[in-house]
């Protein structure tokens, strides 16, 4: 809490979480895990006057049960997916090495799916889309959905900043060719 506090106090306007517990306790239930996550989620709400997102893992059993549990504690937003670095395996030196941390276009299809059903059912939640926009397509996907907001990663990393521009564009020819003027007129669209 300490340094949300220290963000808002240098300007913040809105906070993401990025929280990971990494599940090593066997006998842990997946509850209890959610519940730490609810509980951070909590104490930082409580801490700080301005909106707190949260970046979900993507392997939760019941993704809508975590956004309603993590809005009753203070969350305004949700970010579906935060994709973590996951290591490969050398098989010849029979070692761990870094795997790839760039996500792939394949898997935006379960983050709309996921994002599509937190809007519907959570309506008081603003829902973010991360994994898997690679291009203006994608954002427009995302969009219709039901995002509020996307958030690109591994396109600027492949092809610098310039990767939002051409995004920005396609968004916009597409909204002017379907008869769109605003992204309100559009958004959720897919329900």
């Amino acid at each position: 809490t300490d340094y949300a506090v220290s963000m808002e106090q240098a300007g913040a306007a809105a906070l993401e979480l990025n929280i990971f517990l990494q599940p090593t306790d066997r006998h842990r239930s997946a509850q209890e895990l959610e519940q730490e996550y609810a509980d951070v989620v909590r104490r930082v709400a409580e801490a700080v006057k301005i909106p707190v997102s949260v970046k979900l893992p993507m392997r939760l059993t019941n993704v809508l049960a975590v956004a309603d549990s993590l809005l009753a504690r203070g969350a305004r937003g949700v970010v579906m997916f935060n994709r973590f670095f996951e290591p490969d395996i050398d098989v010849e030196r029979m070692v761990f090495t870094p795997g790839v941390p760039y996500s792939q276009p394949t898997e935006l299809r379960n983050v709309l799916r996921s994002a599509a059903l937190a809007v519907r059912a959570l309506p008081q939640l603003d829902v973010a889309v991360t994994t898997g926009v690679h291009d203006g397509e994608a954002v427009v996907k995302s969009l219709l959905a039901g995002a509020c907001a996307v958030e690109v990663c591994t396109a600027i990393h492949r092809s610098g900043f310039e990767a939002i521009g051409r995004m920005n564009r396609y968004l916009d020819g597409w909204a002017e060719r379907h008869g769109f003027g605003r992204i309100e007129e559009f958004r959720a669209r897919m329900d």
